[in-house]
């Protein structure tokens, strides 16, 4: 797998040779690792370590943390306050989750949310936390409900204190437009980390549910054509 092209240089900024440019694609990279956390019975596959494109994980029952492969341990992912990233998923005819659920997570220096799409049962919604966009967190459910044992093409784009798109389909489904961040939310919005799987599941009366990824990529550029 490659190493991160070089890494980025210390600080907010990145280095210039990073800037715009496609940094992880999850066919040619791979993974660093699987983690789970407080998730008994769960189970995921990503393939070949090294250049798997398929992610399925599955999990027992809402209450669960966490069951992921994630990738940033080599520095592929540039500590800059924007980013794009575009993939594939689809929900086997099992079942959707009962509660929210994230699915794709990019997660900052302190481990928390940056950005994290999730289903509310069969809808896509999207999450940025607090410092990202505004000051406060921010939360939008997309309005098409989706059908399971089919394949979605979603995208999200963001930058800090401008804007966060979501795309469903190439069809825009959510817009926020960003504020003055006011409040310095430090390493806590700064990615570190971007994780295909089953970042979370809350509640405690949801039953089990799975999901497939395939063909995600990652850019440090908001505005990049990602295929």
């Amino acid at each position: 797998r490659s190493g991160g092209g070089g890494g980025a240089s210390g600080g907010g900024g990145g280095s210039a040779a990073d800037a715009g440019r496609i940094v992880w694609r999850q066919a040619r990279d791979g993974f660093d690792g699987i983690r789970t956390v407080s998730c008994g019975g769960c189970g995921i596959d990503a393939g070949q370590r090294d250049a798997g494109n398929v992610v399925w994980a599955h999990v027992p029952g809402a209450g669960v943390m966490r069951v992921v492969a994630y990738t940033g341990d080599q520095g592929q992912i540039p500590p800059v306050t924007r980013g794009r990233f575009k993939g594939r998923f689809r929900v086997p005819a099992s079942a959707f989750p009962g509660g929210n659920s994230g699915f794709a997570c990019v997660a900052s220096q302190t481990a928390s949310f940056v950005i994290n799409l999730f289903l509310q049962t069969n809808h896509l919604g999207v999450y940025s936390g607090p410092g990202v966009v505004a000051d406060a967190q921010s939360t939008d459910v997309a309005t098409p409900s989706l059908s399971a044992d089919t394949w979605y093409t979603v995208e999200v784009a963001w930058q800090q204190g401008v804007s966060r798109d979501l795309w469903l389909d190439g069809v825009k489904v959510a817009h926020v437009t960003g504020s003055t961040i006011t409040v310095d939310a430090g390493a806590t919005v700064v990615p570190a980390e971007f994780r295909l799987g089953i970042n979370s599941y809350n509640g405690t009366s949801g039953g089990p549910w799975s999901v497939e990824l395939r063909d995600f990529t990652y850019s440090d550029d908001p505005d990049a054509a990602l295929p």
